[in-house]
């Protein structure tokens, strides 16, 4: 492993840098400690703050709850316990009932905590063969990812849902293609963010042979994991499937997306045009990363951002995963890392001016929707900003010109 340049650099980054210095002696056993030990104390306070100053409360514990202890009593998921999410994310939560989350909602917290190290620590080993020190930057931007450590405090999934994701992307990188397809199907059964994988690793496998292999890999495997669904629950299950891929017309999107405070606003699209706006912009999204012959981070990172602005469903943990992609381009341009963080703030004061029961902020005055649309159209433009820096430049991760020529033209 060698580091490679970086190309020209900002005052502050270089400040930054020398104040880093020192960390490159230490050995990856002490880095993956470090991660540890800032994984237990961060998420560790977090944990403890939220369940002393509000011991009763239950986010959507209650529906894992309810979903894991029909798996551990022999019961079908879908017929025996309504369930709106893929079956593998369910399997993967049935530790955490094992292991007293029926009795207690700290549990659900310490074991999405322990994806969270997982993940930092997996960017980590994988990324420092290009750079130690900026893989390990890359693991601390994401350990301290404002959107999950929100997400992980209250025992919420997101951090299970970005190693799998994270782990599709890392072998994709690796060039490990049957692992990686297998990595993505899993992934895309657990939570369908691994679905936004799929086309660009499909447009990249370099033979037909190789994208017949990724299909039939695909497909294969999805009929493994929902066969059984089919063929004991078919009605609930392809229920399951309709709502899960096409939405419900007779409920809101919801959600903190700019669309759907438009809709609250009664300025809302028809659902029609929404899917439209958000398959043709994914479709523009891939066919210019394979244009440009973007990698795998740079091509997943555009994607991912595409989909966050055209999405209208989204929430809170859906942004873990922009933040995590752009901390690699964050771990030597200060601007990059800092964008997302700042994104946290605006968004997540939009839940206040959602027409929801449990808001009060909404219910002050009228038209308080678009107070609401103004810090999502904020905090979207922020991940803009950021991807937008960001894709100008080559990753440290993967091969590109000359430190004199690191600029990537972005034009069409």
């Amino acid at each position: 492993m060698t580091d490679l340049p970086d190309g020209p650099r900002s005052s502050i980054d270089k400040k930054i840098d020398e104040i880093l210095k020192p960390l490159r002696g230490w050995s990856p056993r002490r880095k993956v400690l470090f991660l540890l030990v800032i994984a237990i104390i961060v998420y560790g306070i977090m944990i403890a703050d939220t369940w002393i100053s509000d011991p009763t409360a239950s986010y959507d514990i209650d529906i894992y709850r309810a979903r894991t202890q029909a798996i551990l009593d022999g019961e079908l998921l879908y017929r025996d316990v309504h369930t709106e999410t893929p079956p593998l994310i369910n399997y993967f939560l049935v530790p955490a009932q094992v292991l007293g989350g029926a009795e207690h909602y700290w549990v659900w917290a310490a074991y999405q905590t322990a994806f969270a190290f997982l993940l930092s620590m997996m960017l980590y080993l994988v990324l420092r063969r290009y750079d130690d020190l900026r893989a390990f930057q890359v693991a601390i931007l994401a350990l301290l990812c404002p959107f999950l450590i929100d997400e992980t405090h209250i025992g919420e999934d997101g951090a299970l849902v970005a190693f799998v994701f994270f782990t599709a992307v890392l072998l994709m990188m690796l060039e490990h293609r049957r692992y990686a397809a297998l990595s993505i199907v899993i992934g895309i059964w657990t939570k369908m963010w691994s679905i936004l994988l799929l086309p660009t690793q499909f447009l990249r496998s370099p033979t037909w042979r190789d994208r017949a292999e990724l299909v039939l890999i695909v497909v294969a495997v999805t009929l493994l994991i929902t066969l059984p669904f089919l063929i004991l629950c078919p009605e609930e299950f392809l229920e399951f499937l309709e709502f899960y891929f096409l939405g419900d017309s007779e409920r809101s999107s919801g959600g903190l997306s700019v669309w759907n405070f438009l809709s609250v606003g009664g300025y809302g699209v028809p659902e029609t045009l929404e899917l439209a706006l958000v398959l043709g912009s994914l479709l523009t999204a891939y066919l210019f990363a394979h244009w440009k012959r973007m990698g795998v981070w740079q091509s997943v990172t555009l994607v991912v951002v595409v989909f966050i602005v055209f999405y209208p469903k989204m929430h809170m943990g859906y942004y873990i995963l922009p933040t995590v992609l752009l901390a690699v381009w964050g771990a030597r341009d200060w601007r990059v890392a800092v964008l997302p963080y700042l994104a946290f703030i605006p968004l997540s004061l939009t839940s206040g001016f959602l027409p929801d029961v449990d808001s009060t902020i909404s219910n002050l005055f009228e038209d308080s929707w678009i107070i609401g649309l103004t810090l999502s159209l904020a905090g979207t433009l922020l991940f803009v900003l950021a991807a937008y820096l960001a894709l100008r430049q080559r990753p440290f991760l993967e091969p590109g010109p000359s430190p004199k020529d690191q600029e990537v033209d972005l034009r069409f």
